[in-house]
């Protein structure tokens, strides 16, 4: 379930406060803004090149030869055009979209910065949550060859944002076949075929994002999802390169726990889960795999090891399908045929959400007007466990419907709320006595107070040894 803590969460501004990731792309961020003492010695006297400064500056974040090449093009007055465009910009970088959007409106009729200009507005749109007119702006310019790209790569985000796939992936594979900043595009692709459920195409994708740059810096996390695809696929050949990147000992551990079980090596499976499982005993994944070695011993004495943590487990994450799979295989290995039958039914009825809620993913591929069907689509990401991707969706109708806050938030609340099984799971497995905590076993120690009540002083600290 979802970690966020508030059901009454306050409205979304008009207005983003954050740049979304499909502005980042030739155009810098600019923080706080700055007084200058512009030394005019300093800066182009040709408009041109003023022009070109500017342009990079904006590229780069560098606010102040951005407003010195600004100043710089007020003293030519044919250059009015120019001068709103780089107006435009400077509001468009503070994240200031809806007075970024007059200026640059009036910039798109000048030549010199017509494209530019087009790309920027359609950014403004997008950050100020005018979808409709960001994708009109955006598509003037998509064949042109100096920013063309660029305003594919923002339109494809949009998309992205709001689960509208089919225009999401026409943009993605375009920029794919012109190797437009191939490692972020293969990615982002990727994972829309891991949400769409072609996981061979997403293993793919992924993998070639993560060799064709081995050094970039989030390739730890990209790394995450090629294995867990592959480990859907039950594809583990020329793997290991990719496992020596893992950083998060969970997935690691549990990888390789499933690799070692493909190969049939178990004692070592038990090995490689040991040392994560005494960090994270509970945790859901590391769990379930451990069921999963218990079980490929095909013996009910080692499946009745698991059954208890397995149980547990699946009583907290109560829309794991994999897990309800793991524990209905332990169920009928030790001969608990009423609990083999409740986690089936589990099993089937996750199993029938989720093809709902893939028919509903497809359902808005070529839509970017429901905010009703998206959030009919979240409800069914929650039912089948897809939480994840019920928050992506939750965001993209905070960014671009925030007029329909007042819809959303109720149903968006769901992220919030316990889910109960669609099963019970009944009480017949036998659980182990909840383990004392370490002070109540020592009599040498008085009972600990109530909390906030009369709690001891702390003990003084061992005085500093002479090193």
């Amino acid at each position: 379930m979802s970690s966020k803590s508030s059901g009454n969460r306050p409205a979304a501004p008009r207005v983003a406060t954050g740049m979304p990731w499909w502005v980042w792309g030739g155009i810098g961020v600019f923080g706080v803004a700055i007084v200058l003492s512009l030394v005019s010695s300093a800066v182009p006297t040709d408009p041109l090149q003023l022009l070109a400064d500017a342009n990079k500056a904006a590229e780069n974040a560098d606010l102040k030869t951005l407003l010195q090449s600004l100043e710089s093009l007020r003293q030519f007055p044919d250059r009015e055009g120019e001068v709103s465009y780089l107006e435009g910009i400077v509001k468009l970088g503070e994240t200031k979209p809806l007075k970024a959007i007059p200026l640059l409106r009036k910039a798109v009729d000048t030549p010199s910065v017509k494209a530019r200009a087009w790309l920027a507005l359609g950014r403004a749109y997008g950050t100020a949550g005018q979808l409709q007119n960001a994708t009109d702006a955006l598509k003037q310019v998509l064949d042109d060859p100096e920013v063309g790209s660029l305003a594919r790569f923002s339109l494809a985000g949009m998309m992205n944002s709001i689960q509208a796939y089919d225009e999401a992936l026409t943009q993605f594979t375009a920029l794919a076949e012109k190797d437009y900043d191939i490692g972020r595009t293969l990615y982002q692709r990727g994972e829309i075929y891991i949400d769409l459920g072609e996981y061979e195409k997403a293993a793919a994708d992924i993998r070639k994002s993560i060799d064709i740059d081995p050094n970039e810096p989030t390739n730890s996390l990209k790394v995450v999802k090629l294995l867990r695809t592959l480990t859907r696929l039950g594809r583990f050949e020329g793997t290991d390169k990719y496992a020596e990147q893992l950083d998060n000992p969970i997935a690691a551990g549990s990888f390789k726990a499933e690799k070692l079980i493909a190969e049939g090596k178990i004692k070592e499976a038990i090995a490689a889960l040991d040392a994560a499982r005494r960090d994270a005993r509970e945790n859901p994944q590391l769990v379930c795999t451990w069921g999963k070695v218990m079980l490929a011993w095909n013996d009910p004495e080692k499946a009745k090891q698991a059954l208890a943590e397995v149980y547990v487990a699946c009583r907290r994450a109560t829309r794991n399908t994999e897990g309800m799979q793991v524990l209905q295989g332990i169920a009928e290995a030790v001969g608990n045929k009423e609990l083999a039958d409740l986690a089936r039914q589990n099993v089937e009825m996750l199993q029938t959400k989720r093809q709902q809620m893939l028919e509903a993913l497809k359902a808005i591929g070529s839509d970017v007007t429901s905010v009703e069907k998206r959030m009919d689509l979240a409800d069914l990401a929650i039912d089948c466990g897809e939480v994840e991707l019920a928050e992506r969706v939750y965001r993209g109708l905070a960014m671009f419907f925030p007029d329909q806050e007042a819809v959303i938030a109720p149903r968006r609340a769901r992220l919030d709320q316990p889910l109960k099984l669609l099963v019970d799971l009944g009480n017949s497995v036998d659980l182990p006595a909840p383990t004392p905590p370490p002070d109540a076993a020592r009599p040498d120690r008085p009972p600990l107070p109530p909390p906030g009540r009369g709690a001891s002083p702390a003990e003084p600290a061992e005085p500093a040894k002479d090193l």
